[in-house]
């Protein structure tokens, strides 16, 4: 496996209350998270789960990254997992525990935190869907495809069972001619990359600074502020004894994945 490791119920209207100065303070440093890709699969015909990709993580105190969470795609025969939403499917992943995040508590080895389900080609075509991702801790998140990248959104249901948007967060797609900001390097800037921010119309004031950027390469998650962690970990309470931290790590990495996954740059079956 080659690993790149040099870069990187019913309610009302749901609100964040507004932020005070403190709050826009970043209260996390960024965290880089190199991809190690296994070889392409070779035969379409599998009769177990298929690692497809490895997150990893990099300290100041290793010369050597940690692997932090493995995706697999289940064998021909799908996968079930409990709680959610479907069977997987041999097109979908799901996402293990590998080790624990270097700068946190988190999960036992071997747990599974989270599943990506594709789109479904008939659905595509017809609609637009991109699939959706779903985590044990904090239930699933719908994907769709938009202009400038792919949008991921919370829904709580409402009388009319239509559901209620709370909480949506985007993965933009930028040139390579982009103007880099201080968390990256002029050699993360070659090719496509993708920056992710909440996106809510309604909390503007939450767009900036960026969560995580994602390349071919890999990830740079955190710099967020207070206010922009409660948006995203009110999303993912109430789902077990799961560390807050470790929780949205995971969720923002897995989709990352989902995007990469649409994108083309994970080995995968198709």
């Amino acid at each position: 496996m080659s690993s790149d490791t040099d870069s990187t119920q019913s309610t009302t209207t749901t609100t964040t209350p507004p932020a005070t100065p403190t709050q826009f303070k970043s209260i996390t440093q960024i965290q880089t998270f190199p991809l190690a890709h296994p070889p392409p699969p070779k035969h379409t015909l599998r009769l177990t789960s298929h690692l497809s990709l490895q997150i990893q993580q990099l300290t100041p105190t290793s010369r050597r990254p940690t692997p932090i969470l493995e995706v697999y795609q289940p064998s021909c025969f799908g996968k079930t997992l409990a709680g959610g939403p479907r069977k997987l499917t041999a097109r979908d992943m799901y996402i293990v525990q590998s080790e624990e995040y270097t700068h946190l508590p988190g999960q036992s080895a071997g747990t599974i935190v989270g599943a990506i389900y594709m789109p479904v080609r008939e659905e595509t075509k017809k609609k637009g869907l991109s699939g959706g991702v779903w985590f044990p801790f904090g239930g699933g998140w719908e994907v769709s495809k938009v202009e400038r990248g792919y949008r991921f959104s919370v829904r709580k249901l409402t009388t009319d069972g239509e559901g209620e948007v709370v909480r949506v967060v985007e993965w933009e797609k930028r040139s390579s001619r982009s103007r880099p900001s201080s968390a990256e390097s002029g050699s993360e800037m070659k090719g496509d990359r993708f920056v992710l921010s909440i996106a809510d119309t309604t909390q503007s004031g939450l767009r900036r600074p960026w969560l995580a950027t994602l390349t071919r390469k890999g990830f740079k998650v955190g710099g967020w502020n207070r206010a922009q962690r409660e948006y995203l970990s009110s999303a993912l309470r109430g789902h077990g004894d799961v560390d807050e931290d470790a929780a949205l790590y995971t969720c923002l990495l897995t989709m990352g994945v989902c995007v990469a996954a649409q994108e083309g740059w994970v080995n995968q079956y198709v």
